[in-house]
């Protein structure tokens, strides 16, 4: 009986340590919103962990797997000055999770600086990270105008299948509170 126990948890243990492997979760304040509080990459990192999944989207095995080396490959550096900045994105691959502000238009020279825990950084590709937040929808709480301002979109364009979210939801006057600031998506391979 007690290797029958030590099996099942065992085997619980794999399933669920495994369980987020393949997904990449990202979390964003929708639009420009600025915060008034800065905030450490751990404690953005908690609040992306207790908002609601509110979306999941399905792509392919490519697409996916080029997002996850992208994370994956990040070569963190230890950072002396403070790390508390106005987070906008967090993306979460695999064990890595990364924050980071609003890209400065002037900063885009092929890479992004990304936040990870206590005083590292790194950077990534925004080429690739563009491509990332389109497949997260990331674009589509930007009205057109605030969306031409955008730096990772003003370097490479309105993305082609750009909807805004609420002429999508067809929303009249005040927006639910559910979707006033947040949002939570989970990109999955199909």
């Amino acid at each position: 009986m007690k290797l029958y126990s030590i099996l099942v948890c065992c085997f619980l243990c794999t399933m669920t340590s495994c369980r987020n492997t393949d997904e990449i979760t990202a979390y964003y304040r929708m639009g420009f919103v600025e915060s008034p509080v800065s905030k450490s990459p751990e404690e953005f990192e908690k609040e992306a962990d207790n908002h609601p999944v509110d979306t999941v989207i399905y792509i392919g095995q490519e697409q996916f797997d080029r997002y996850c080396t992208m994370i994956s490959d990040i070569r963190f550096v230890y950072n002396s000055s403070e790390d508390r900045h106005d987070y906008v994105i967090d993306i979460k691959c695999k064990n890595i999770n990364v924050a980071m502000s609003l890209p400065v238009q002037d900063s885009l020279d092929g890479e992004v600086v990304v936040y990870a825990g206590k005083k590292k950084y790194g950077r990534i590709s925004d080429d690739i990270l563009y491509e990332l937040l389109c497949s997260v929808r990331y674009f589509d709480f930007f009205d057109k105008e605030e969306l031409a301002y955008h730096p990772l979109v003003r370097k490479y364009e309105r993305p082609s299948d750009y909807v805004y979210y609420h002429e999508r939801h067809n929303y009249q006057g005040d927006v639910p509170a559910k979707v006033k600031s947040r949002y939570k998506v989970v990109l999955k391979v199909r």
